[in-house]
Parts: C-alpha cells; sequence; structure tokens
C-alpha cells in the first residue's frame, strides 16, 4: 500500500485520463504553451482546459505542479493538467 501512495506522490502510476492532449517535456515554454491552448480555448467558447492536458517529463513531478500552481493556478494542478515523471523518450513510459 505504502509504495502505491509513494508512486501516486512521484507520478509514476498510470493515467486514467481518455481524449487527453500530451505535452513532452519540460522547459522554459511550456507555461507559455499552456496560456495559448487557455486562450485559443477562451477564444473559441470552450471551457477552459476542456481536455486534460497530461505532462510527462523527466523532471519531478513536484517541481512542475509547484510552477503549474504559480503561474496557473492550484485549482488546476492534478485536475484540467495532469503530471507524471518518466521519459518522454520511451515508448513503455508513454503507454
Amino acid at each position: 500500500m505504502a509504495e502505491s501512495i509513494q508512486a501516486v506522490h512521484r507520478g509514476n502510476h498510470p493515467v486514467q485520463e481518455a481524449r487527453h492532449t500530451v505535452l513532452l517535456g519540460w522547459n522554459n515554454h511550456s507555461i507559455s504553451l499552456l496560456k495559448q491552448i487557455l486562450l485559443v480555448q477562451e477564444e473559441r467558447g470552450e471551457k477552459v482546459f476542456s481536455r486534460p492536458i497530461l505532462i510527462l517529463s523527466e523532471r519531478p513531478k513536484e517541481e512542475i505542479d509547484d510552477e503549474l500552481a504559480d503561474e496557473l493556478g492550484a485549482e488546476v494542478v492534478g485536475t484540467a493538467v495532469v503530471t507524471r515523471s518518466g521519459s518522454p523518450n520511451k515508448v513503455c513510459e508513454l503507454l
């Protein structure tokens, strides 16, 4: 049980989302890209983050979650934007 809880905190458990957008990697342009997605959805009259966005990055999940909360708001993390730690270059981690 403790192992499963740790996997969730590290972002190493399977994704349960469907029809989601995947952002591979994380860099200094990622927040800007997410803000552009928000802007387009608002211009189209769509619900903000109408489809979940999954971020797979080698950076620790906690770091990305903190940056997302600072830039986009804490309510976005874990609901509209889901983060996972792993290598975007490994097919087994994309499944």
